[in-house]
């Protein structure tokens, strides 16, 4: 579908329908990690439709019955539909368990040493409560 072979939903058993296939901009985390870990770094059609964030990924895929994206998992809820990957759901669980392997992380960077707001951010970010926001979002807390 992604390299634009397969054009039809009815090619796998679906609707004779266009498929449209939504893809985000070169310079996207996302679409790196879903190009190297679930394209095996496959040509992408240039066809494919192009967003700008997860946020409107998930929007554009909920509201096209014959769209097809990708988003990071905090951004996964019932108004999407997934797609098993090597037979595998994409849940937190499988994540964490090395099951699900189409993933990235995500770090905090500085340059030398932070400064002071800088390593309190960092702190709430790490802490219980921090933590307990990034799950509440959907995504995997570190601890």
């Amino acid at each position: 579908m992604y390299s634009g072979e397969i054009t039809n939903w009815k090619s796998v058993g679906g609707s004779d329908s266009t498929i449209n296939v939504y893809t985000r901009e070169e310079d996207s985390g996302t679409r790196d990690t879903f190009w190297k870990e679930g394209l095996l770094q496959s040509n992408i059609s240039k066809k494919a439709l192009m967003v700008a964030s997860n946020g409107e990924m998930k929007s554009k895929v909920s509201s096209d019955a014959n769209g097809i994206g990708y988003v990071s998992i905090g951004y996964v809820d019932e108004s999407i539909n997934t797609v098993q990957f090597n037979g595998v759901e994409p849940t937190q669980k499988n994540v964490k368990e090395g099951l699900y392997t189409i993933y990235r992380p995500l770090n905090l960077l500085t340059k030398g040493e932070p400064d002071e707001n800088v390593k309190k951010f960092i702190e709430y970010v790490l802490s219980e409560k921090g933590q307990e926001i990034v799950k509440n979002d959907g995504f995997l807390p570190v601890n």
